[in-house]
């Protein structure tokens, strides 16, 4: 169980809500994307866009290029960075935000949320389990 804060761990202690945890992880395409591949679902949000379908929300990844995430470190400074990724500092949609990680020597764009830090090492954890399975 994942715990965001100390409100969290009384909650779960206390039984008053569920503590949270890191969104299901969810592949949203089977391949490498390239260049044109990756900034086609990153814009799936859109409702013109091709991908539509897929929807968007937290937890959905997919293997991109180093091209793409040094293209995406490099155009604005991140709002939070480790040594393994980045989120990126606008948010996408809602509370919905790009995010970037290099798992070894493999790189990778997913949605998140971001209440804090502590999140974005929740989602980290659960994507280079999920990566390395």
């Amino acid at each position: 169980m994942y715990f965001e804060d100390d409100d969290d761990l009384i909650a779960a202690l206390d039984g008053s809500r569920t503590a949270t945890h890191p969104p299901e992880l969810d592949r949203i395409a089977d391949r490498r994307c390239d260049y044109d591949a990756t900034f086609a679902l990153i814009n799936r949000y859109q409702a013109s866009s091709a991908h539509a379908q897929i929807g968007f929300k937290a937890g959905q990844w997919f293997e991109t290029t180093e091209e793409i995430y040094w293209y995406f470190l490099e155009c604005l400074p991140p709002l939070h960075q480790t040594s393994i990724g980045f989120v990126m500092m606008e948010c996408t949609m809602d509370d919905l935000y790009e995010a970037f990680f290099e798992i070894d020597g493999r790189f990778y764009c997913a949605v998140v949320t971001w209440p804090g830090p502590a999140s974005f090492e929740a989602s980290t954890a659960a994507l280079v389990q999920e990566v390395r399975s």
